[in-house]
């Protein structure tokens, strides 16, 4: 087919393109164009078949060895909608509410608290458990919830191998996020197994053993971390679990992955077909004697990390986009998080949005048709290969330490994605990375002092004692939104005052600047009026008495307006100026301008001394 449709055509080479996008930068060097992704892997501008390579696996087909195409043809993804369990009996209404809006998957997340579960008393009633998969999520109770899932399939009449769906228990996820287990470690992994070995035969398509990958995302983690770290985790399971004499099939049939998507479109599509590849690697060299067990079941949610208190609208966005990448990289069964989940207790309405993001992209875009859609695409194929190698690196050096549970002990692992983090956090910080409607496009109304809820992953309980240390879990943009509450709860509401003067287009720009930057404080801006005289500008002032005045002109006038405003004002407000004229930054220092406002500043590190200099901290 490509021989007969390109035949008439010139073939182009890489080098060709690489040259005409030379003489297109006028003699620049291709370089400039190439930068490198969080995970170290750099990313050219173009691509081409000799990008990547002559691997075997993009000859493959859905359904074979290494499943890079995915474990089979035609299966589109499972809607899946997650519901927190604080009382069986809303947590069935929001479920039957859920599958009548079209969810196809139910998770029960029940909160990890030593006090006995709440249990599943009327929690399933009128739903059909043979054709609805139903996932649980708990890590102090397995057995408890197994107990309730069997005695909810009698009085129902449904066969236990029609069931479908999991009992999430991971004792080493427990362990990287509260520091030690919920009891020993050996009773911990004897909960596990207890289930496993109970469930057997009687549920082929249960899984009772999870890898909680998104641990990792939440901590801060690249793609080829996220990845690596899952496939120590699964290893260090299947280690466990054979050593204590369940074989590898069993333990493949029980385990499930469950994965945070977030932003990085084409890196998170990567991230799950790298993953698909590089797993029946790893079960391969456990000599299973079931060729379904080189297969398991990835579970994705979008992500917490990039999700905000304010603007709390723009979370739709970003879950759009992170759901795409999911489906594209495919994902066996998707959960969109509820863009004010962070804000407010259950809304039908957030639940809605959430559920209809993905029955646009299934029902309406007709993302399920095409099985793997990536495949052949040269950007993809090049990145799926470079981040699974990245990826298999991070694994084989935690297996050098010694496996997951030792190099958690060392700290090699938490300080791995604490660097990550920290990058991340410092990118926020000086706004290379962005949150809209947080580190930028503030949006100066919105008040959300009524409603703030911090506490954004329920962790309410974690062991007195800690056998190692935690990982950091946090949101990118907590820093930034601790800030403006800080100013909301204050209710002094600060207010600045743009003196804008010179030519528009610099004044123009310079007043955007601010408004975008200090606006992320929560202050509150005078009144703009553009255009008027330096001397109007200082009546107003003194009329106003605002807190703040922020000179947004032209550089060379900067000494001059900021000596009318010393010599004229009725009082002292804080001085600042929009950008950093560093020829007469000393000259503007000694009149009393005390803060540069420009592209390279602190953000959190300048709002906090804002705020500082009007006693509101």
């Amino acid at each position: 087919m490509e021989e007969h449709l390109f035949s008439d055509f010139e073939p182009v080479t890489r080098r060709q393109w690489i040259n005409r996008m030379i003489q297109d930068l006028k003699g620049l060097p291709y370089e400039k164009l190439i930068w490198e992704s969080p995970e170290g892997i750099p990313i050219e501008p173009a691509y081409t078949r000799e990008n990547t390579g002559a691997s075997s696996e993009t000859d493959s087909l859905p359904g074979e060895f290494p499943y890079l195409r995915g474990y089979r043809s035609g299966r589109p993804w499972i809607i899946g909608q997650d519901i927190t369990v604080s009382q069986s009996k809303e947590a069935n209404r929001q479920a039957q509410k859920a599958l009548k809006g079209g969810a196809e998957a139910l998770g029960f997340i029940y909160p990890d608290h030593p006090e006995p579960c709440i249990g599943m008393d009327g929690l399933l009633d009128n739903i059909d458990l043979s054709t609805v998969p139903v996932f649980f999520e708990n890590n102090l109770h397995p057995y408890l919830l197994f107990t309730g899932l069997k005695k909810a399939l009698s009085a129902s009449g449904v066969p236990y191998d029609k069931f479908r769906g999991a009992i999430s228990f991971d004792p080493l996820g427990f362990l990287t996020v509260h520091g030690d287990y919920p009891s020993t470690e050996k009773d911990t992994f004897q909960w596990g197994k207890e289930v496993m070995e109970e469930s057997g035969t009687l549920f082929p398509h249960l899984h009772t053993l999870a890898v909680h990958a998104d641990i990792f995302n939440h901590a801060g983690a690249t793609a080829a971390q996220e990845i690596g770290y899952a496939l120590a985790v699964g290893n260090e399971y299947l280690s466990f679990y054979t050593e204590n004499g369940t074989p590898v099939d069993e333990i493949t049939k029980n385990l499930l992955f469950l994965f945070a998507v977030s932003g990085n479109f084409f890196m998170e599509v990567a991230k799950f077909r790298a993953f698909r590849m590089l797993w029946p690697a790893i079960v391969k060299g456990w000599k299973p004697n079931h060729p379904d067990s080189l297969i398991t079941h990835i579970h994705a949610t979008t992500t917490l990390r990039n999700k905000t208190l304010y603007d709390p609208y723009v979370n739709i966005l970003r879950a759009t986009t992170e759901s795409m990448s999911a489906i594209l990289g495919g994902a066996d069964s998707l959960t969109v998080r509820p863009h004010d989940s962070m804000l407010r207790a259950y809304n039908e309405t957030s639940a809605h949005l959430a559920r209809n993001i993905q029955l646009i992209l299934k029902y309406e875009s007709r993302f399920d048709t095409v099985t793997d859609p990536m495949a052949g695409a040269y950007y993809i194929e090049s990145m799926t290969r470079q981040l699974a190698d990245k990826a298999w690196d991070i694994f084989r050096s935690v297996e050098k330490e010694g496996g997951y549970r030792k190099a958690l002990g060392k700290g090699s692992i938490q300080d791995s994605l604490a660097t990550s983090l920290n990058r991340h956090l410092k990118n926020i910080a000086t706004r290379k990375e962005i949150l809209v409607g947080t580190n930028h496009y503030p949006n100066p109304e919105e008040n959300i002092t009524a409603e703030k809820k911090m506490d954004h992953l329920n962790m309410s309980w974690s062991p007195a004692t800690k056998r190692v240390r935690p990982v950091d879990i946090r949101r990118l943009s907590e820093e930034m939104e601790s800030l403006r509450l800080t100013t909301e709860l204050s209710q002094k509401n600060p207010v600045v005052y743009l003196f804008g003067f010179g030519t528009s287009s610099i004044r123009s720009a310079r007043e955007n600047f601010v408004i975008n930057l200090v606006g992320c404080a929560g202050f509150s801006f005078a009144e703009n009026a553009p255009g008027i005289s330096p001397e109007q500008h200082v009546d107003r002032i003194n009329r106003l008495k605002p807190d703040f005045v922020f000179l947004c002109g032209d550089d060379e006038k900067y000494p001059e307006m900021t000596a009318k405003l010393k010599k004229e004002l009725i009082y002292e407000p804080v001085l600042g100026v929009a950008g950093y004229p560093e020829n007469i930054a000393k000259e503007l220092k000694e009149q009393g301008i005390r803060y540069f406002l420009h592209n390279q500043v602190n953000v959190p590190a300048l709002l906090k001394d804002l705020q500082k200099a009007v006693n509101l901290i």
